[in-house]
């Protein structure tokens, strides 16, 4: 695995934005000691979610599905590309097992940026997927956002990870999706997302971009990153002046710590060549004005038969 590997406290997180740190974040008057101690855990959380990637590639490209399910939380979530979702460690290694048998898959999995809050990471980075399915080889990418957990035990597992692809064209099929169990903190990112549906819809394309941080990430369906507010603008105005309406329905978020949440949910999006379902997620700021911006958002159009 190739690890463009980016670690960011919570501290540099907030210094970057211009907001205030928390207590736990807040070191910088603390002892050369103690400075040193944190550092150390610092490096070691990191060398361990970064563990995580490299195991998961390692034993999915080794046909080791459960395996792999195994460094997922009991209650993980697991939704693909293609619109498969599966809910629970369980029901994770029958999906993957069943993947691996269908196609034989390698995949290489690169991180790209990872934010520590505490005992949770998120992370968000893009991957390869290469196999042969039908007699017929393909090649699959797109990105992907996790969020890790260290659990009692001091070992990190995986709560939850959601990907999509990067273009069309690619070789997918449907995936099998599990009905959505109830889920929990919706109302966190309910405005968010109630206020970019409805400007959206009124062409206000502008007004949602300022709905995102300067240094944004979008991780569109079906095309490359977007790096920062104005190239997410670009987007979204190309999308407005298409006459593209919005549904978002948020299923669960929580946040990380006072001023950040991450949360995933599913859409609807009404188009001139018809009607289009997909899942999202995303991680959320608060801003010195209390306003929830998206720093990151990923979403992922659903094949055709979804």
């Amino acid at each position: 695995m190739k690890n463009r590997l980016l670690v960011l406290s919570v501290l540099a997180a907030f210094a970057a934005c211009g907001g205030e740190a928390t207590e736990e974040a807040a070191t910088a008057e603390q002892p050369q000691d103690d400075e040193a101690g944190a550092g150390a855990v610092a490096n070691a959380d990191a060398e361990a979610v970064a563990a995580l990637a490299d195991y998961y590639e390692t034993h999915f490209n080794m046909g080791h599905g459960s395996m792999v399910a195994d460094k997922f939380t009991e209650d993980g979530l697991g939704w693909t590309g293609n619109g498969g979702m599966a809910f629970g460690r369980e029901a994770i290694a029958a999906a993957l097992t069943a993947q691996i048998d269908a196609a034989a898959p390698q995949i290489d999995i690169e991180q790209e940026e990872v934010i520590f809050f505490g005992d949770k990471a998120i992370t968000r980075g893009s991957y390869t997927l290469t196999g042969s399915a039908d007699g017929e080889s393909f090649t699959n990418s797109g990105y992907y956002m996790s969020l890790s957990q260290r659990g009692e035990d001091g070992e990190w597992a995986i709560r939850g990870g959601v990907s999509n692809v990067d273009s069309d064209g690619q070789m997918m099929a449907p995936g099998e999706a599990m009905p959505l169990p109830e889920g929990q903190g919706a109302e966190l990112v309910a405005e968010a997302s109630d206020y970019y549906a409805t400007h959206m819809n009124m062409g206000h394309g502008s007004m949602v971009a300022e709905r995102y941080t300067e240094d944004a990430v979008g991780m569109f369906s079906n095309a490359p990153a977007l790096m920062g507010r104005a190239a997410i603008e670009e987007r979204l105005n190309a999308l407005a002046e298409a006459g593209v309406q919005f549904e978002l329905t948020p299923w669960s978020a929580e946040p990380l710590d006072d001023d950040h949440i991450t949360g995933v949910g599913t859409y609807t999006l009404q188009t001139p060549d018809g009607d289009v379902n997909g899942h999202f997620a995303g991680l959320w700021q608060r801003g010195s004005d209390g306003v929830l911006r998206a720093k990151w958002v990923l979403s992922a159009n659903h094949p055709d038969a979804m």
